[in-house]
């Protein structure tokens, strides 16, 4: 392609990019702005482009966990009443882009975007041009304020309807983009739904102390337990009457002390909840059902149907999740199904009218290699190791895990079609030869590729557990194994205790291991990988493992993790063998009594908040 034509080909796309209705992904989009760089990169064209910030990542003081979702208010009720609150805050929870400014002697030293919810990007110049995020607040201690970047419906309506496929597309887009524009996040509004501090306090309190500071706080009822259900209800009916995009309800308990009580997962907080809206809902036919082979050989049925309009969005597939729903469902073609898109985000069949037409049978051999199929439980798997769908998606992953972003499902499919490509450890093979003789890519395709490959020579150990894609080992389980082993040579020694992985995980990874341990050596040949550097301390906190349980007086149990995580230590939610020493706060309630028979169980050295602030004081004064 010339310069021109490929500068065309940029606008064309990003025109239709901008409108909602693009025609290739956004790996392809990346070579064609990527090959316009090396070939012209004084090209104007390139200073039009809303390309993505390059942020630098900002790490969340306390982690931006998820919520707990349910979809029938009486599941709400069932989760409040284990809590034992009495008091519960009910808040929209709005579709835009979650923030958390950190404010410093008054003065906002950055605005992050959620991430991975340990770590966001950094959008500060950008967050500042909304109206409702000051730059200085009249507070002089470091403060911490939770909120969510959305754009009015009628604003939207107004200024933008046309140009962008939704509010929450607009918003996300310019805030992440370079050259996005500053109107629409001019035009966003922020409602803040929390404050950190160093001294917590309940959350009303904390919620009337956001206006204190001039913030929108998030609108908020507080009603007693037994009302909640009523409440839940009567907001499900009316939420389409807010200015604003709604995908459901956040409820949270008010008393800061239960918050501590009840704790955290290292997925989510369990003083906090979402009730999410089913949507509206549209009824079409199933066409057939196909299935799918995911990485790791499971099948899943997802329904063909007949194209149909739902909430703004035409639905053409739905998932049938696995082989027990598909059984209970017992599809025939020509059936009548009701949809909703369940969160406004994922097409679910919520029931099936069963017609006469003819039945849809289990496939007996794989859809994609023909291999033998076998069942446990619930799922159909793929007996083949080597089938071809799972080494596809296995490949995807490692290229969308170790980041690979211009290495498209097309490139991939095609050299694994033409044999050059079909395990991790083939992608640092491959030469320009191997990608030139592909249809359509040629010289600056290779080359762009090529170099994105080379960057990924040299990763973090969590990243290379991650990309390796073990089942039940996700992201934030890597890190944690990566951080219990001190080098790459001990990732087989896998029959030992870490922190904050249950056993069935550590099975995993051993079962994988002994099936998989030839891809490991291989890839080990031709990657570095960077152990996780840990702090170089021989204080009475290197290398033990702490849980709290209960509140603390001196200090926020965030705060107590931060320092244990600082001097050496590790911090887990539960108890397990590998537990060095249980700290326990104020008073002993149910949940830490509970912490406290594990820790007696397992031999677990107990100790108080007072015998805890010794140990921190002594490792601190060996670290000076």
């Amino acid at each position: 392609m010339t310069i021109k034509s490929i500068e065309k080909a940029i606008l064309y796309h990003q025109n239709l990019y901008d409108k909602g209705k693009p025609k290739i992904s956004d790996k392809q989009f990346d070579v064609l702005v990527a090959n316009l760089q090396r070939r012209s990169p004084d090209s104007p064209v390139l200073d039009q482009l809303g390309k993505p910030l390059r942020t630098e990542k900002i790490q969340h003081h306390t982690s931006m966990l998820s919520l707990q979702k349910f979809y029938v208010v009486a599941n709400v009720e069932t989760w409040g009443k284990k809590t034992g609150e009495t008091l519960f805050a009910i808040q929209p929870k709005y579709d835009g882009v979650a923030l958390s400014l950190r404010y410093e002697k008054g003065k906002l030293v950055h605005a992050a975007t959620r991430g991975d919810g340990e770590e966001g990007d950094d959008v500060t110049r950008r967050a500042l041009l909304c109206p409702d995020i000051p730059k200085r607040i009249k507070e002089r201690r470091s403060v911490e304020i939770r909120g969510e970047l959305i754009m009015q419906s009628t604003v939207f309506e107004d200024m933008f309807e046309g140009e962008f496929a939704n509010a929450r597309n607009a918003v996300a887009g310019n805030l992440m983009r370079r050259s996005g524009r500053t109107d629409v996040i001019k035009a966003c509004s922020f409602f803040a739904y929390d404050l950190l501090i160093k001294k917590m306090f309940d959350f009303d309190t904390r919620m009337k102390a956001l206006g204190d500071l001039k913030f929108m706080p998030t609108h908020t009822a507080f009603v007693v337990s037994t009302a909640v259900g009523e409440k839940l209800n009567a907001f499900s009916k009316s939420f389409r009457e807010f200015d604003y995009a709604m995908d459901g309800l956040v409820i949270k308990v008010c008393s800061y002390k239960i918050q501590e009580e009840v704790g955290y997962t290292s997925h989510h907080s369990r003083w906090a909840c979402a009730l999410k809206f089913r949507g509206d809902t549209a009824r079409t036919t199933i066409l057939d059902v196909t299935w799918q082979v995911s990485r790791n050989g499971t099948l899943t049925p997802v329904a063909e149907l007949d194209p149909v309009d739902l909430d703004g969005v035409t639905i053409s597939r739905a998932t049938l999740h696995h082989l027990g729903r598909f059984r209970m469902f017992a599809p025939r073609k020509g059936d009548v199904v009701t949809l909703a898109r369940r969160g406004g985000v994922i097409p679910h069949i919520e029931a099936i009218e069963t017609g006469k037409g003819k039945k849809i049978k289990v496939p007996k051999v794989c859809p994609s290699c023909e291999g033998s199929l076998r069942v446990e439980k619930d799922f159909l798997k793929c007996c083949e190791p080597e089938c071809d769908s799972a080494l596809i998606r296995k490949l995807r992953h490692w290229a969308n895990t170790t980041g690979m972003d211009c290495w498209g499902p097309e490139v991939i499919q095609a050299l694994y079609d033409a044999g050059d490509l079909t395990h991790p450890d083939g992608f640092y093979e491959l030469g320009h030869a191997d990608i030139e003789r592909l249809d359509g890519f040629g010289m600056d395709s290779s080359t762009t590729l090529i170099e994105e490959m080379e960057k990924t020579r040299s990763m973090p150990l969590d990243t290379l557990i991650t990309a390796l894609g073990i089942p039940l080992i996700g992201k934030t389980i890597a890190k944690r194994i990566a951080k219990a082993i001190p080098d790459i040579e001990s990732f087989g020694f896998v029959d030992m205790d870490v922190p904050g992985v249950g056993q069935s995980r550590i099975n995993a990874l051993r079962d994988w291991i002994i099936d998989h341990g030839d891809l490991l050596e291989r890839l080990l040949e031709v990657v570095d990988v960077i152990p996780i550097v840990r702090p170089d301390i021989e204080g009475p906190l290197a290398g033990k493992n702490f849980v709290f349980t209960g509140r603390l007086s001196d200090m926020e149990r965030s705060e107590a993790q931060h320092l244990v995580c600082k001097y050496g230590g590790d911090v887990a939610g539960g108890v397990t063998k590998a537990t060095n020493y249980l700290v326990v706060g104020d008073l002993a309630k149910d949940s830490q009594l509970t912490k406290r028979n594990k820790a007696e169980k397992y031999g677990v050295t107990i100790i108080s908040e007072t015998e805890f602030a010794s140990m921190l004081a002594e490792a601190m004064t060996e670290n000076e």
